[in-house]
This record gives structure tokens, C-alpha cells and sequence, in this order.
């Protein structure tokens, strides 16, 4: 899986300070660490659960994605830690654009 991921990173990797992907951490993050890319994990503060989900409401998000994230948010932040993996978290009304701001890169958020 490494492999294949990193074929299809390797041009986007070098366009952008950040790329953003679903980080599951049984299947994702250990081919992330196998292929030897560096990574942030970012997840919402407990207390933003519902605002993300309107978010993700609004956005247009598979039901089935956002019930996803709702029903294995606690068992995902468990595994993060577990495997020694540190967690940023976003606070109420903040969003990924925030925290790239925080890391002192600009939060241009380029759409496709």
C-alpha cells in the first residue's frame, strides 16, 4: 500500500505545504509512516462534533461519512494516542484554515 500511495502523492506533495486526507489509523497512517511522509493529524475538540457535522452537512458530505465520524471519533483519538501519534485539535469555530495559519503557512485552500 505504501507504494501505491506514494505514486499517487508524489506529484501533489510538492505543489503544496499541505494536503489534506481521511486519516484512518489502521489502514492510512501506517502506510503514511511506511512511505515516509510527515503528517499532522487534525481533529475537532469534542465540543465541535456537531458544528463539524454541519460543516460537513453543508459541504455536501455522504450521510454515511458524517455518521462515520460521529460514531468513531473517541475510538480514532485512542488509536492516534496508542500509537504515540499527537492530535491537534480544533476548537469551536475553528477549521483546518486556522490551524495552517497557526503553522505559519498561508490557508489559500486551493479547490479542484
Amino acid at each position: 500500500m505504501a507504494r501505491q500511495l506514494y505514486q499517487s502523492f508524489r506529484k501533489t506533495i510538492y505543489k503544496y505545504d499541505y494536503v489534506c486526507v481521511g486519516a484512518h489509523p489502521d489502514k492510512l497512517l501506517p502506510a503514511l509512516d511506511e512511505a515516509g511522509f510527515k503528517y499532522e493529524i487534525v481533529m475537532p475538540v469534542k465540543e465541535a462534533l456537531n458544528e463539524c457535522k454541519m460543516r460537513c452537512i453543508k459541504r455536501g458530505n455522504r450521510h454515511e461519512f458524517i455518521e462515520k465520524l460521529k460514531t468513531t471519533y473517541h475510538e480514532f483519538i485512542a488509536k492516534f494516542k496508542k500509537a504515540g501519534k499527537k492530535v491537534n485539535y480544533l476548537k469551536k469555530g475553528e477549521t483546518l484554515e486556522h490551524f495552517i495559519a497557526r503553522q505559519g503557512k498561508s490557508p489559500l485552500i486551493l479547490k479542484s
